[in-house]
């Protein structure tokens, strides 16, 4: 029973029982009770009534009579007073351990006197349990059964309810049994009421079970026995194939075994020597590295003696020369010569002190330059920042009126100003100019001078068209080193400022182009238009001065044009730029004279042509959208298909100034 058993019977209103129920133990149950006491009357009720529904009479009757009818069962026997009407149900619950779950099924029947018996049957599979939680009649305390269409009505949607018997048997045989064709399962009912004939057990022989089991039972014909016999032959040759192969497998797996030690043994000592060779070669590998550096110490220790020796030879010439020229006059001149130079360094001790005096000095002034170049640094940031601002209107004024000159000088002036520390406005580049001019009346060259063998730091500033030198200090490293940077530092700060000039002169140039311009553009402030793709809207953007904001009612990016909310005049210029005919195209002047267009201008070009391209309609010709306020245009290029992209002004009184 596909691993369901039965764990209980029920009996409601049927024969001699208002409402009984009966207990299984692992499916089994045990009937004790004297001769006609109702144990096979109350078992062929079930047995095999409520597997197939069949009420015939010697269906019912245990011991093979056709005196016993169903309607004895539920109106009451002829003998006695019997009813007019009424109701019984019989029902069997399955348990399935291994999935816990229950399966009910059960037969309803309605009796009427002089007509009848109607039945129907039904199935609880969402886990239900009669008499737990589902009850077979309506009133608790008088237990009225459940009429056919209240049961059909309770039962829902998950459970199954039958009217036919045919119906009501392929379901048992569904739910329970699984026998792949219906003649099986009735075979299989056939073989229970053979076995369940009375006394059966009463003088067993073995030659009377032969002659059941060929009474239910259907003799094989042969072409059912030829599979089983193809089978039972093929089944032979398969055991001789197995017995063959597991004789080979067995020789092979002892071949394998044997030539695996085989293969194991050649490898350890091939790896053996693999081992050696590796050792020797990482040895020998290190001795000529060793000997490698040593060749190369050695290399350099002999460039080393050599340039020595060179030097020592060098040396000992000119100490030759040298003791020749003490033999000689010259060395006596340079005697006598010593008592002036003594005089001399006690006069330039003296000078060397004011000169200390001087230093110091200078090195305040510096410390004072540092400072008012610190300070016009703090300016100059913050007329960089000035600068940026007006760069990002003039983006702004550039997505309001295009031309090119405009970007150009927008280009030129990122070029110029990025990374510069000293922009500014034209009265700090006065400030600076003063500045410079009274340092380089002091600006210095710094000098090294051999005396005595003896190096010295020595200034040098030109002064009414003549070259003065003064004395600094011995060299000593570092020590003049910020001197030397301040000095560097004005070369580059007059550099700088003459770069903010021209930024300025730019800058001038730009805006007075651009109030020429507007004073000839009527341009809009404000201003808003709707994005289509084919008859969908995708966005909405709305235009306010330099601000742009856009509700993008598609995040497709097949069909959405922009990728964020917010952007600026600048940016909006550029996306309407693609949606425009390329720039460089050679019958432009023709097109743009076509469109009653001058220059190239996104702006006119989309107010134009509402956006659409010739790519959006599938390589036909471009096409015009057709809003009512353009009417004029779209007189021009006929409509022949819907295209992907539209741009449409929305709510403009003035459609000329788009």
């Amino acid at each position: 029973m596909n691993n369901y058993k039965v764990s209980k019977i029920g009996l409601l209103n049927f024969w001699l029982y208002d409402e009984e129920e009966f207990d299984f133990y692992d499916g089994k149950l045990i009937l004790r009770g004297t001769n006609g006491s109702g144990k096979s009357v109350t078992m062929q009720s079930f047995i095999p009534l409520i597997l197939d529904g069949n009420k015939n009479p010697d269906r019912l009757d245990p011991f093979g009579s056709k005196e016993r009818k169903i309607e004895d069962y539920i109106l009451g026997d002829r003998d006695s007073i019997q009813k007019d009407e009424a109701i019984s149900y019989l029902y069997m619950e399955t348990y399935n351990k291994e999935e816990d779950k229950y399966i009910t099924i059960g037969l309803g029947f309605r009796g009427q006197k002089g007509k009848g018996v109607e039945s129907w049957g039904f199935a609880l599979k969402d886990g239900k349990r009669i008499r737990k939680d589902f009850y077979l009649y309506k009133d608790p305390v008088n237990k009225l059964p459940l009429t056919k269409k209240e049961l059909k009505s309770r039962l829902g949607e998950y459970n199954e309810f039958t009217e036919k018997v045919s119906d009501y048997k392929s379901m048992v045989n569904r739910l329970l049994f699984g026998f792949p064709t219906i003649d099986q399962y009735d075979e299989f009912i056939k073989l229970l009421l053979q076995l369940r004939s009375n006394k059966l057990s009463k003088d067993y022989k073995p030659t009377n079970l032969v002659t059941v089991l060929n009474t239910v039972l259907k003799p094989l014909s042969e072409e059912d026995l030829r599979p089983l016999s193809e089978a039972i032959e093929e089944m032979n040759k398969t055991k001789e194939k197995v017995s063959t192969l597991t004789k080979n497998s067995k020789s092979l797996k002892d071949f394998l075994k044997v030539y695996n030690n085989y293969n194991e043994a050649l490898l350890v000592s091939k790896a053996r020597k693999a081992s050696i060779h590796e050792n020797n070669y990482n040895k020998a590998k290190k001795d000529y590295e060793d000997l490698e550096n040593e060749l190369n110490s050695l290399k350099e220790e002999y460039k080393s003696k050599t340039k020595r020796f060179i030097e020592v030879t060098n040396e000992i010439k000119i100490k030759e020369e040298n003791v020749n020229k003490l033999n000689s006059d010259e060395y006596k001149n340079k005697i006598l010569s010593m008592d002036k130079l003594k005089n001399s360094i006690n006069e330039l001790q003296n000078k060397i002190s004011r000169i200390k005096e001087e230093l110091e000095k200078y090195e305040s002034d510096t410390l004072k330059l540092k400072k008012d170049i610190s300070s016009n640094e703090e300016e100059t940031y913050l007329i960089q920042k000035e600068i940026d601002s007006l760069l990002i209107d003039l983006k702004d004024y550039a997505s309001d009126i295009y031309f090119d000159e405009l970007h150009y000088f927008i280009e030129e002036i990122n070029s110029k100003t990025n990374n510069s520390e000293t922009k500014g406005i034209e009265l700090s580049i006065k400030y600076y100019k003063k500045e410079l001019q009274e340092i380089s009346t002091e600006k210095q060259n710094i000098t090294i001078k051999k005396i005595h063998g003896e190096l010295y730091y020595y200034a040098q500033q030109r002064k009414d068209g003549k070259v003065k030198s003064s004395y600094l200090s011995p060299v000593i490293p570092g020590k003049i080193a910020d001197i030397e940077n301040i000095q560097l530092r004005i070369e580059h700060l007059s550099k700088e400022i003459q770069d903010l000039e021209w930024d300025i002169m730019t800058v001038s140039k730009m805006l007075a182009c651009y109030e020429k311009r507007t004073k000839k553009e009527n341009v809009m402030d404000e201003f808003t238009f709707e994005v289509y793709w084919k008859d969908e809207i995708t966005a909405r953007v709305y235009v306010k001065k330099k601000n742009v904001i856009v509700s993008r009612f598609s995040d497709n990016p097949g069909r959405q044009l922009f990728a964020e909310k917010k952007m600026t005049r600048y940016q909006l210029g550029k996306i309407l730029e693609l949606r425009c005919f390329e720039k460089g195209r050679p019958d432009i002047d023709e097109i743009l004279n076509h469109l009653g267009l001058k220059e190239y201008n996104p702006y006119e070009i989309v107010r134009k042509t509402h956006g659409v391209s010739h790519n959006d309609s599938d390589g036909s010709a471009t096409k015009i959208c057709h809003a009512p306020v353009y009417d004029e245009i779209s007189g021009i290029y006929k409509l022949e298909k819907q295209p992907l992209f539209a741009l449409r002004l929305k709510n403009s009184d003035n459609p000329a100034s788009w």
